[in-house]
């Protein structure tokens, strides 16, 4: 009787241990890969979708139009200062990158004037218009649209679309 008990034991051990791999609560490979699988395929519509283009376009856009901002107020102080506006490039003109100083008084008026950072980007553009100035940009978006005086710095291949003049 006891050898019959022993022998029936180990029996209802391994039964038990296959009835119990059978109720499992793991994934097999293929259902994991057909949830990759759906997910891709989601993720690839929700992209398609948001266009993150269009946001990488608006952010530097924004930038631009920052950057413009920013040299606006110090091309005002140059003139309140100097009496005129800087001439586009030279010694005591705008030059984008450079510092932007006082052709009479030396001052510094912009540590460096911000230049467009795009690298292979169409580049700012300055002109000095008479008593006033014409400050541009090339927008990547269409939603900016200049009706006003375009720079002629390269008027054949450059049609820049947004412009800032000086307020007064």
């Amino acid at each position: 009787m006891l050898e019959k008990s022993s022998a029936t034991k180990p029996q209802l051990a391994l039964r038990e241990f296959k009835v119990s791999n059978k109720n499992r609560l793991a994934f097999s490979l293929v259902e994991l890969l057909v949830v990759v699988g759906l997910m891709a395929i989601l993720m690839g519509g929700i992209i398609a979708v948001l266009n993150p283009v269009h946001f990488f376009e608006d952010s530097r856009d924004t930038r631009r139009k920052s950057d413009l901002a920013a040299i606006q107020p110090a091309l005002e102080m140059y003139n309140a200062e100097e009496h005129s506006y800087p001439n586009a490039g030279g010694a005591g003109g705008l030059t984008f990158g450079s510092p932007l100083i006082g052709s009479t008084s030396g001052t510094t008026y912009l540590k460096i004037v911000p230049a467009e950072a795009k690298a292979d980007y169409t580049p700012y553009c300055y002109e000095k218009a008479g008593d006033g100035y014409l400050l541009c940009a090339l927008m990547e978006g269409t939603d900016d649209t200049w009706t006003g005086d375009f720079c002629e710095v390269d008027p054949v291949s450059v049609s820049y679309n947004y412009c800032i003049t000086n307020p007064y």
